[in-house]
């Protein structure tokens, strides 16, 4: 039997947990408990204690439950100024599916940016205690913020990897896997001639996508010469393309871009060269986000599922909090290719 209950609150008073258990004839406690996602009640309970908790109004007070369980219920989100780039929307995309994966796990979300290598600064948020871990964005193995939160003892959970001698808490994609059907795509289709674009980067991920192509072209017998392996900062990458692009007899049929965003690159280069994309000359991207859609004609691109990797973050996060996750192994996450207009 429910645990006896006081009056009714006044009109226009604030709800409290013990009207929730009222309406929903459980007790105070198991009201706690569903809030608080402790065991010790079912399914059918704990639709009834939400339905209370809607029908009343009732807030919990954030103040109160972080005095009783020494946790704030936040978690903090930490990317460099680059990310904030629009002309490269992954990292925003991700943030978006982190806020609302938290959201739905009654958890906020703290976003802190800072430049690009700017140790002394994260370490100075995480000193702050205002989370109760860290989501990463971008981080490849040797990352300082990892180093960092290892050395205070902060929980973290990131997209991407560790070293082996670190938690294991990461989920990322075999970004290496994921690009060859792009380059078993365009053979198929009848290319031969295939260009790859990438940016000036060390990122591990991008190393890994080169291979990819250069792995998969190898195993049909393609070359990947010198002057078609187009890397470096924008304006180099679009200059070269230029020159590519621009020659009759030794220009490639394909391009395969380590990104969305220098797939379109890309695209815009051949336009304004006159070459009529998806026929004359096929692109294909990697990441699935807007600007796959947003590009004419539709990128065909690797599509990376963010919403599941940014849920399976912050699962792994939340139970590295509570210490349910001991972080022994990462995880990947499939990826698919999403043929479009570009092919």
């Amino acid at each position: 039997m429910p645990a006896a209950l006081p009056p009714r609150r006044r009109a226009g008073a604030r709800a409290r947990i013990v009207d929730v258990a009222r309406t929903a004839g459980v007790s105070a406690q198991t009201v706690s408990n569903v809030l608080n996602d402790r065991p010790g009640f079912t399914p059918e309970t704990r639709d009834r204690v939400l339905a209370a908790v809607r029908s009343t109004g009732y807030v919990p007070d954030p103040a109160g439950r972080h005095l009783r369980t020494g946790l704030s219920r936040r978690v903090g989100f930490s990317m460099s100024r680059d990310d904030l780039d629009p002309r490269n929307p992954f990292t925003l995309a991700f943030l978006d599916a982190v806020l609302s994966t938290a959201s739905a796990r009654d958890q906020r979300v703290l976003v802190y940016t800072h430049e690009v290598g700017a140790d002394d600064g994260f370490r100075a948020d995480a000193l702050r205690g205002e989370t109760d871990g860290f989501i990463l964005a971008n981080s490849t193995p040797g990352d300082p913020r990892v180093a960092i939160l290892d050395d205070l003892g902060i929980p973290y959970a990131l997209m991407g990897r560790t070293l082996p001698s670190q938690a294991q808490a990461w989920v990322d994609i075999d970004n290496a896997a994921a690009i060859a059907p792009a380059v078993e795509h365009l053979i198929d289709t009848g290319r031969s001639r295939i260009a790859y674009v990438g940016p000036d980067s060390r990122a591990s991920w991008i190393g890994e996508r080169h291979r990819g192509v250069v792995d998969t072209l190898r195993r049909h017998g393609l070359p990947l010469p010198e002057e078609w392996n187009v890397t470096g900062p924008p304006g180099d990458v679009r200059a070269r393309l230029e020159a590519l692009l621009a020659a009759d007899q030794a220009r490639p049929d394909a391009i395969v871009a380590a990104s969305d965003p220098l797939a379109r690159v890309a695209v815009d280069v051949a336009r304004e060269h006159g070459l009529a994309v998806g026929t004359e000359l096929a692109v294909t991207g990697f990441d699935g986000g807007v600007l796959a859609t947003s590009t004419t004609p539709h990128l065909t691109t690797v599509e990376i599922p963010v919403p599941e990797i940014a849920d399976r973050v912050v699962r792994r996060l939340l139970a590295r909090i509570d210490g349910t996750d001991e972080a022994a192994s990462g995880e990947i996450v499939d990826t698919r290719l999403v043929i479009a207009e570009s092919t």
